[in-house]
């Protein structure tokens, strides 16, 4: 397995290539336009797109995606409500319109497998940033988008955030994952589970 990282700005979101031993491959987050993406990929195939939450920057892609009728779109079902609304969000937060967000062909709940390609996910359920909120576990590495970073954690104060929530979701993982789990969050550097339960104050205060 690769993994390939593109970052965006203006949010300077984290989005993942995840290359199966096809050389095919699946996207994370996908953060902004397609050229970066074009390539990366090259002559390989993009097999589907995953979405952690529905946060606009985090998806912000996918109206540039070539051929996006052809590639499956997975959503976490309790974000439908700030994906059907991300259109108008950056218009008017970033003043431009991306385009059309085409309708998911999944929703996702948590405590699903699923398998994509030659790539097995499993999906768990973290809410507290967004009310949906996933991570993608695939062989030992997690896709946390805004639930963990180095050295912090994702928001809470925005309307449909929860704090209760987020805590409950940090102590899931903290029990769920391995000390050695690789953590690759929505912004900044990737890390480890082991580092986190060393250096993250969140983390710390609540273990």
């Amino acid at each position: 397995m690769k993994i390939e990282k593109i970052v965006y700005p203006p949010l300077y979101v984290n989005t993942y290539l995840i290359f199966d031993d096809s050389g095919n491959c699946i996207c994370i987050d996908p953060g902004g336009e397609f050229r970066k993406i074009k390539e990366i990929i090259k002559d390989k195939s993009l097999e589907g797109i995953l979405i952690t939450h529905a946060h606009f920057d985090h998806i912000l892609g996918i109206p540039f995606i070539e051929n996006i009728e052809d590639i499956s779109i997975y959503l976490p079902q309790e974000d439908f409500f700030l994906y059907k609304t991300a259109r108008e969000y950056t218009k008017n937060f970033l003043g431009f319109d991306p385009g059309e967000f085409r309708m998911p062909d999944r929703f996702l709940r948590g405590g699903e497998k699923i398998k994509i390609g030659e790539i097995d996910i499993n999906v768990h359920f973290v809410p507290g940033n967004t009310p949906g909120h996933l991570l993608y576990e695939i062989d030992k590495k997690i896709f946390c988008g805004d639930l963990i970073f180095a050295g912090s954690i994702g928001r809470t104060d925005f309307p449909e955030s929860s704090w209760e929530k987020m805590k409950k979701s940090l102590l899931y993982v903290l029990k769920n994952f391995s000390d050695d789990c690789e953590i690759y969050p929505g912004h900044g550097p990737k890390t480890t589970l082991r580092n986190e339960k060393a250096e993250n104050p969140f983390l710390i205060e609540i273990m």
